[in-house]
């Protein structure tokens, strides 16, 4: 959405093989319109999106590109998914998608590997099957002990129905294997409440269950579907819209009522493996609606302290965004994005308190506040960090480099059971007027602000329910403070961890009017 190039409904460049989808929405469906729309985006896919002829650069031909909206704004580093030019040579007999598909399945890259089993079917040449073969084993020996169960591209639903393709066209026993204990560490990252889901395993997943219809791979397929839930309307009728109606219409519904920004992340979720994973749990019995009204229960993580590996931080991979930091947490111990919304209401309310219970320190000094918006950390800086799946995703309040400025980041997690309420120091603190910014997005004015401040406050209650006793020790904290502007007292302000949000007494800048911001608290026993 803040992409410089906004304007695109999604990337272009069928990244996650939407075209694919067309396909196969047209098999399942018979509509002639769909039909057309998928011979369009392949013959687009083919033509424009396709590297034919790079001097001096063989190795690119059949290659393109991936997350852009500009066809050749991020150059050329990825092949990508191919498979509507074999449903476009296998319907329609057109004889130019069959080229392309050779010049993709000659290069080495892992978008589209998969379709080499596919050209051996078509023409029977027995390189491409060599080819298959020699791709599979490359991905059975990623993880030997459990093959596909890395949250790796090749494993994700744009790949997985290559899985599928290879099972039907040269089954064998070392994928049939592969799945069936994929499915064992899938099982117990889709049945957790906190540990990140990442990719729709959904080719890999559908495949385990063929061969072990088991009620753990039943169990897991449910789960896979659960993570569809914010992104399929209870209501289908919000769906509904005239096809005249204007492309900001069909934006708005995309944005409001399914949760989606572009066509790639559909494609991921929906287009492509998804009918494979259905279809399983059609056999098995099990209605969608049981599957996407799941609400999981909270399980409480136990507390920890991680100092984070410095040597392993690295930059936004977003070229415009270079003010957020990523860096992998070996204590993953947090639910991945939405996933608030798959709790039951008690357990909502469970992780809420524990997402309070989090803190990241630099060199001792809290920083905050968690879950920040991404793309503001990433954009912005200064001050927000969140979780990101295994990672954390965080800014520095100077914006330096934390891989070198030589600084100790702590992640810190207090577990409900390990949690006491305490109060803090007496403190006195003016709030610099050049680090006072915008708030929550530094580059545009509300008539919010907001400045990190050295001092802790006590913390709100963090557990539930919530103690009387601890919620009146926490209110009676509150009356201890006092923030002003220019000595006279303000009542719109609060604390989230170390930033303090206010509004100023008269909507004027406080950068700029000349008054003096300060916060001051008195601990109970002065």
């Amino acid at each position: 959405e803040s992409s410089p190039f906004r304007g695109y409904t999604g990337w272009n460049n069928n990244d996650f093989g939407l075209a694919h989808g067309y396909w196969l929405q047209y098999l399942r469906s018979a509509d002639p319109v769909i039909l057309a729309d998928a011979v369009c985006t392949t013959w687009h896919v083919i033509d424009v999106d396709t590297v034919h002829y790079m001097p001096g650069h063989p190795e690119m031909v059949g290659l393109g590109r991936r997350h852009d909206q500009q066809h050749w704004g991020s150059g050329i580093n990825y092949g990508y998914a191919i498979d509507s030019a074999m449903y476009m040579y296998l319907l329609c007999g057109e004889q130019r998608s069959l080229e392309v598909l050779r010049e993709t399945a000659g290069s080495s890259f892992f978008y589209g590997r998969y379709i080499a089993v596919r050209l051996w079917e078509v023409t029977g040449e027995e390189t491409y099957r060599q080819k298959a073969e020699r791709d599979l084993q490359q991905d059975i020996d990623l993880s030997k002990e459990y093959p596909f169960s890395r949250n790796d591209f090749r494993v994700n639903s744009f790949d997985s129905p290559g899985y599928i393709f290879y099972d039907l066209i040269l089954p064998n026993d070392l994928l049939r294997q592969g799945a069936i204990k994929a499915a064992e560490v899938l099982h117990q990252r889709y049945t957790s409440p906190f540990l990140p889901k990442g990719y729709p395993p959904y080719g890999v997943l559908a495949l385990a269950h063929k061969y072990a219809p088991t009620d753990k791979n039943t169990e897991t397929l449910k789960r896979v579907l659960k993570q569809l839930r914010r992104n399929v309307p209870s209501d289908p009728s919000v769906l509904q819209i005239d096809a005249a109606a204007p492309m900001a219409e069909y934006d708005r519904i995309n944005r409001e009522q399914t949760q989606f920004s572009n066509t790639s992340v559909f494609s991921l979720m929906f287009a492509t493996a998804l009918p494979y994973c259905l279809e399983r749990l059609r056999l098995a019995g099990v209605q969608e609606d049981e599957c996407l009204d799941y609400q999981y229960d909270w399980v409480e993580p136990e507390s920890f302290t991680e100092i984070l590996a410095t040597a392993d931080i690295k930059p936004s991979t977003y070229p415009q965004w270079r003010n957020g930091w990523t860096v992998k947490v070996s204590n993953v111990s947090f639910a991945d994005w939405y996933a608030g919304g798959t709790f039951s209401p008690e357990g909502q309310i469970l992780w809420r308190k524990a997402v309070q219970r989090y803190k990241l320190y630099e060199d001792g000094r809290l920083l905050g506040p968690v879950s920040s918006a991404h793309r503001l950390i990433m954009e912005n800086g200064t001050f927000g960090w969140s979780h990101r799946g295994g990672n954390i995703l965080f800014s520095v309040p100077d914006n330096s480099n934390p891989a070198e400025n030589k600084r100790e980041y702590r992640l810190v997690y207090t577990s409900a059971a390990d949690w006491r309420w305490q109060d803090q120091p007496s403190f006195d603190e003016i709030l610099p007027a050049d680090k006072i910014y915008p708030y929550p997005d530094l580059s545009k004015v509300s008539g919010e602000w907001c400045c990190s401040l050295a001092n802790p406050s006590p913390d709100p209650v963090c557990i539930y329910p919530e103690p009387p006793e601890l919620q009146k020790l926490y209110q009676e904290s509150l009356q201890r403070h006092r923030f002003s502007e220019d000595g006279t007292p303000l009542s719109e302000w609060r604390r989230e961890q170390n930033l303090i949000i206010f509004k100023t007494s008269d909507g004027s800048d406080p950068r700029r009017n000349g008054r003096c911001y300060r916060l001051q608290y008195t601990a109970a026993q002065q």
